[in-house]
């Protein structure tokens, strides 16, 4: 299917699509669902994989963390873990 084809089925314009599927910009939740609907699938099935084909992003915080640690520079990974401790230390 063209961005052409989805617009028309969806009523998001073209231009956008071309933004979504470049990265250039996320889709919002009514703009997802627009799109699903043009699709013929449901929202969900559109945030299942990313368009490498790589898998979806997990959803458990601490593998969230990890993921997005991975391949950080060491001083980077020192002051988020600075900022992490000092949020989830409880006040004296």
């Amino acid at each position: 299917m063209t961005q052409a084809e989805l617009a028309a089925r969806s009523g998001v314009a073209t231009p956008e699509i071309s933004k979504i599927e470049s990265g250039a910009r996320a889709a919002g939740l009514v703009t997802l669902e627009k799109l699903a609907r043009g699709l013929q699938v449901e929202p969900w099935e559109l945030l299942r994989a990313t368009p490498s084909g790589e898998p979806p992003a997990p959803t458990d915080p601490e593998q969230r963390l990890a993921a997005l640690m991975a391949g950080q520079p060491e001083d980077v990974k020192q002051r988020a873990l600075l900022v992490l401790t000092a949020l989830v230390t409880p006040l004296r």
